[in-house]
């Protein structure tokens, strides 16, 4: 799995970072084959979500190639409405690290557990942005495959941005 990731040639390729520069905070998901949590760099102070893969588990459930492929895809875009992979650890012969900018704003998922109904105007704005999202996917060849409130993030400022492209393909 590390050969197929390391032998990527992307312009935008993420730092390798060391995971020694990084405090753990809180648990902020769990999934099947790991974690995600809130992390912050020392040298900073800046927030950023750190998302922990068991490689046993990619491995046992054959979904290396899903793993390269957001790695792949996470690494070759660059759009204001989808999450950016800031940083990448692979020398943890147990866990494979993605550290991701942090969205403040959390779920739509919450939101949408916590309001009764969004208004036709909030719903429009919303609306716009999952298309200018998959307008941009589409334009780079990149099928999604996983649209769920769970999976959109919301700003500070309101707007969306789109995460975990662990079944997204070219």
């Amino acid at each position: 799995m590390e050969s197929k990731i390391k032998s990527l040639k992307e312009k935008n390729k993420p730092k390798r970072v060391k995971l020694r520069y990084f405090d753990l905070l809180k648990t902020v998901g769990l999934g099947s084959f790991g974690r995600v949590r809130l992390c912050k760099y020392k040298k900073n102070d800046k927030i950023y979500i750190m998302k922990i893969l068991k490689k046993y588990e990619i491995i046992r459930q054959k979904q290396v190639d899903h793993v390269y492929s957001e790695f792949n895809i996470l690494s070759a875009i660059n759009n204001p409405f989808i999450v950016k992979l800031k940083g990448l650890n692979l020398e943890d012969p147990k866990y494979l690290y993605f550290i991701l900018e942090y969205i403040q704003g959390g779920e739509l998922f919450s939101l949408l557990r916590t309001k009764i109904k969004f208004g036709i105007k909030q719903t429009i704005f919303h609306v716009a942005h999952i298309i200018t999202i998959f307008e941009y996917l589409h334009s780079k060849n990149i099928i999604y495959r996983d649209l769920k409130p769970e999976n959109i993030l919301i700003q500070k400022n309101g707007y969306l941005k789109l995460t975990d492209f662990g079944f997204a393909k070219y």
